[in-house]
């Protein structure tokens, strides 16, 4: 039974996010498995999740300092999902944000251009960075930090966005989403404020500038020097 070139690439894309996944994840076995605190950044956040089962109003439910309130709202919902606030339970989730992020490059990548060199040397690049991150094993690297859903969410955007460009999501649907991710990070980390505006400012100028034919034939010229 013959492959289709599109199910093969796939199949690589899907191997080459999986492996990426679980070499972080199981560099981080030890810490999942520890039933206690490694920062206490992690208590305040259970306690502020459990505080917004109370009062989902941010500020007077709970006041998450530089932290917004949807970093802990993050944790509540998925505490009415069935997730128990534990220790155990947060430094799996903080493994699953670390690992999704080299895969999030990779996508992005492959989102901007679908040429064989960007597909292996993505492939490169998001196994290299994988790698790095399961080598860092200090309790700043493993612990559940308010830091980690911001980057996922910048990166998510970065995604989207660039799908739009390729065609894969529709252009109005694509750029709301990626605008109100990026509009949620300050509700989610005060200091992700000026990546969100930087992330939003390229996605703005760059659509602007696409939109004229001189960048059409640039993109058209990048796009064959990397196929």
């Amino acid at each position: 039974m013959k492959v289709s070139c599109s199910a093969k690439v796939l199949i690589q894309d899907c191997l080459v996010c999986l492996v990426c996944f679980l070499v972080v994840i199981l560099s981080r076995s030890a810490a999942i498995k520890y039933s206690a605190e490694l920062n206490p950044d992690e208590s305040q956040m259970l306690v502020q999740a459990i505080r917004l089962k109370i009062d989902w109003v941010p500020w007077r439910g709970m006041d998450g300092t530089t932290g917004g309130p949807l970093n802990s709202a993050f944790l509540a919902l998925l505490h009415l999902f069935g997730m128990p606030l534990e220790y155990q339970n947060i430094h799996f989730l903080a493994a699953v944000l670390m690992a999704l992020n080299p895969i999030m490059i990779y996508l992005a990548l492959r989102h901007w251009n679908e040429g064989p060199y960007t597909r292996f040397y993505g492939a490169l690049g998001a196994l290299a960075l994988s790698l790095y991150t399961a080598k860092l094993q200090s309790a700043d690297f493993i612990h559940f930090t308010s830091e980690l859903l911001p980057a996922f969410v910048c990166g998510l955007a970065v995604c989207i966005t660039l799908s739009c460009l390729s065609g894969r999501v529709r252009q109005g649907i694509g750029l709301a989403t990626a605008g109100l991710l990026l509009g949620s990070l300050p509700w989610i980390k005060m200091q992700a404020t000026p990546v969100a505006v930087a992330i939003g400012a390229w996605i703005v100028l760059y659509y602007g500038f696409y939109a004229s034919p001189a960048d059409r034939a640039l993109s058209k010229a990048l796009n064959l020097l990397c196929q």
